[in-house]
């Protein structure tokens, strides 16, 4: 009975394999652990250009593409994303200094509202899979650690 099952279960994983939607969320995890472990000598170079928040940013613009949401929320995604990458750019390059606060509060804030977003679309997207797979269960993972940097990121205000 059990070898049925799993018999089941991994013909499943083979039809979900072949139509391209299983390993959406294998692939941002791995792409969020690598960036976990190579952040703190990205950091230790002394540039001012973010490489770690560019990085970042497009690792979740790339997981909200593959997941198909509509073309309204990709564009507003990209919209704050790319916000938040450009005054996070001004504000690590001193340009605007006497409104220094006030760009890294819209900063922090634009990065925070494009966390969120993502977050929702996961949820979204995960809650809405009628089988349990391998990989939503990765997608579980990721949408912790994504709940993780959103209150890193309100931890900054």
């Amino acid at each position: 009975m059990v070898e049925k099952e799993a018999i089941k279960f991994i013909h499943q994983e083979e039809k979900l394999l072949r139509r391209g939607v299983m390993n959406r969320y294998t692939q941002l995890l791995f792409s969020m652990i690598a960036l976990v472990i190579a952040s703190p000598f990205v950091l230790k170079i002394e540039a001012r250009f973010p490489v770690v928040s560019l990085i970042f940013v497009v690792i979740l613009l790339l997981a909200i593409r593959a997941i198909q949401v509509s073309k309204p929320i990709y564009l507003a995604s990209t919209l704050l994303a790319v916000g938040a990458f450009i005054l996070e750019c001004i504000f690590n390059f001193h340009w605007l200094a006497p409104y220094r606060e006030l760009v890294s509060l819209i900063s922090l804030s634009l990065f925070a509202l494009f966390v969120g977003l993502v977050i929702a679309v996961m949820i979204q997207n995960l809650f809405s899979q009628h089988n349990v797979t391998a990989d939503s269960v990765r997608g579980g993972i990721c949408l912790y650690l994504l709940i993780g940097v959103f209150w890193a990121i309100l931890f900054e205000f």
